[in-house]
């Protein structure tokens, strides 16, 4: 019986029905919590590779990678 319920619904409408059940699954703090938490990610990894360049650059200054981002062997002669 659901099986045919559910074939006579256009998908259209399911599809919005099924959108404004997961929207509507969460109040407005749960909302809040949860984009909060992507954007504490998402703000994490950002700034990890901000570091890592600042590090590519320091190491660059002080001679231990050349300018390509490679690591420069003293022990091999060109």
């Amino acid at each position: 019986m659901y099986k045919d319920v559910v074939k006579d619904i256009p998908i259209a409408s399911q599809l919005s029905a099924w959108a404004t059940a997961i929207f509507g699954y969460f109040t407005l703090g749960e909302w809040a919590v949860l984009i909060g938490m992507i954007i504490t990610v998402a703000g994490y990894f950002r700034e990890s590779r901000y570091k890592k360049r600042m590090l590519y650059l320091e190491e660059i200054r002080t001679g231990v990678r050349d300018k390509h981002g490679r690591l420069i062997n003293e022990n091999e002669k060109p």
